[in-house]
């Protein structure tokens, strides 16, 4: 989120291997079993917010940029 450097961390969660195009994208961790997934409720592709008091403060399944930018500019006022 280059709107709020240094204020969010971004990390992308894969259940196997990683795509060579993904390579170099900042953190990605590996979930082989499908346990995060299995956790969030993450049968495709989507993205979530979780707050550091570990609440998700956001989620949207397939993932939607423009929601998620909304979310920010109305906690970050």
């Amino acid at each position: 989120m280059r709107a709020h450097p240094g204020r969010i961390a971004t990390h992308l969660i894969v259940p196997h291997e990683l795509p060579e195009d993904l390579a170099g994208k900042g953190e990605i961790l590996l979930d082989p079993r499908g346990e995060l997934h299995h956790r969030y409720g993450a049968r495709s592709a989507c993205l979530y917010v979780v707050r550091p008091d570990g609440y998700i403060g956001f989620r949207s399944q397939p993932p939607d940029a423009d929601a998620l930018r909304s979310y920010f500019t109305r906690i970050f006022l």
